[in-house]
Formats: C-alpha cells, sequence, structure tokens
C-alpha cells in the first residue's frame, strides 16, 4: 500500500474514530456525575401496590458509596426502609443509559427480611420514578433524591 492509499484510508476512518472517542469520553464523565450524585444521597418517595386503593406509602432509600464496577455493572449499597421493615443491602446492580439518562436494574434481588425484587428505576436530575414487582405483587415507586448534609463546620 503507497502512502497516499494510507493517508486516504486513515483519512475516511478517523472521524468516526474521534467521533467513537467523544462518545465514549462522555460516557465516562455521565457515569463520574451519577456516582458523584448518588454516593451519599438519601432517596425519599413513595410506593404504590397494583390493585390497592390505598395512598401511596412512604419508603426510603439511603445509599452509601455508589461505583461502577465494569460494563453495566455497578456496586450499590443502599439501607432500604418501608413501615416498620429495613435492610441494608450491598449489591451489585445494572445501569442502563438512555441517552443521557440511567435507569436502575435489578431482577430477582433478593432483600433480606424483606423478600425478592426485581425494579427498573429512572434517575432525571432530582427525581426517580420506576417499576416494581415482588413473588405477588408490584407497582410504581418515584420520589426526590437529596444529597448528603454538608458537614458541619465546628466552631
Amino acid at each position: 500500500m503507497t502512502r497516499q492509499q494510507i493517508a486516504l484510508v486513515l483519512a475516511t476512518f478517523s472521524p468516526a474514530l474521534t467521533s467513537q472517542s467523544a462518545q465514549e469520553a462522555e460516557q465516562r464523565r455521565l457515569e463520574a456525575l451519577f456516582a458523584q450524585q448518588m454516593s451519599g444521597c438519601t432517596m425519599t418517595g413513595r410506593f404504590t401496590v397494583d390493585g390497592d386503593t390505598a395512598p401511596a406509602q412512604p419508603d426510603r432509600y439511603t445509599l452509601g458509596e455508589v461505583r461502577k464496577v465494569r460494563d453495566e455493572k455497578w456496586r450499590v449499597e443502599a439501607k432500604i426502609e418501608y413501615g416498620d421493615k429495613s435492610a441494608t443491602v450491598p449489591r451489585t446492580v445494572d445501569v442502563l443509559w438512555a441517552g443521557e439518562t440511567p435507569m436502575i436494574q435489578v431482577s430477582n434481588l433478593t432483600v433480606p427480611t424483606l423478600g425478592t425484587y426485581s425494579a427498573r428505576v429512572l434517575v432525571d436530575g432530582e427525581r426517580y420514578a420506576g417499576t416494581w414487582s415482588g413473588k405477588r405483587h408490584g407497582g410504581q415507586m418515584f420520589g426526590r433524591i437529596e444529597a448528603p448534609a454538608a458537614p458541619q463546620d465546628p466552631k
């Protein structure tokens, strides 16, 4: 292959390679922002139960460290609270992306003392919304994502 042919091949594929690396850099940026937002946050909201006419019930998720492990796998430390029940669950979950929007996905996640659940939860800024299902029931969930309180400056 001549120098001209090599230059032509490089010129042909160079924009695609540059575009791909820009997309990868943007995805890394979004993932870093997601990890920063979710680590230490509290997700405070409500959940419904399909077919139940009662008002939505309160639930709360207090997260510890949230970090990407590999591919779409993320390690999340979560304290789950609803009603008079509570469990701390460090688990690996999937985080999939719809453009700039992360979606947390768990499938058949066993939570000690609470049961086994699946969920799909979209995170949009300071809000979350999604669906959940257990062995015999399911519903919707929604709420706000609250940043951890800033440490108080001792005086």
